[in-house]
């Protein structure tokens, strides 16, 4: 055991001047060179700094472009969704009017054939009336009245 703390102590002293000549010397650097340095890496900073910034308003327009295209798009949605409901009710209006001339014609027609305003009831109800009078005292009329159910 001896041995082996001896052996431990002799090579440790031999081996020092070793482990000193592995180590190397870095030349001194002046105040000026770390003066230049800093300033180069500042400069280096302000580049870089600049370059982000211009890629960063990059970005920015091409936001607004996206935001203005998207807003453009959406006007164009808009309006013809504004136009598709006008010609909607252009053309519900103009399929209407024939529609609303023949009525009108049709209710003309009807009152003035029909005389429906009449106190009395219209001219079909008057003139069943006066066949159920004539068929009190026609035989023929009644018999015609009875097979059409009017009796």
């Amino acid at each position: 055991m001896r041995n082996i703390m001896i052996l431990i102590v002799v090579l440790s002293v031999f081996s020092t001047p070793i482990f000193a000549k592995a180590v190397d010397v870095a030349p001194r650097i002046s105040d000026r060179e770390i003066i230049e340095s800093l300033a180069t890496l500042k400069q280096g900073q302000a580049d870089l700094t600049r370059s982000i910034d211009k890629r960063f308003d990059s970005v920015n327009q091409r936001i607004t472009d996206f935001q203005t295209t998207m807003l453009a798009l959406a006007g164009g949605m808009f309006a013809l969704i504004i136009s598709m409901f006008g010609y909607i009710a252009w053309d519900r209006r103009t399929y209407m009017r024939p529609i609303k001339e023949r009525m009108d014609r049709y209710e003309t027609i009807l009152h003035k054939e029909l005389d429906i305003t009449n106190d009395a009831g219209s001219v079909l109800t008057r003139l069943v009336k006066a066949l159920k009078e004539l068929a009190k005292t026609d035989q023929r009329v009644a018999e015609v009245l009875r097979s059409f159910s009017l009796l």
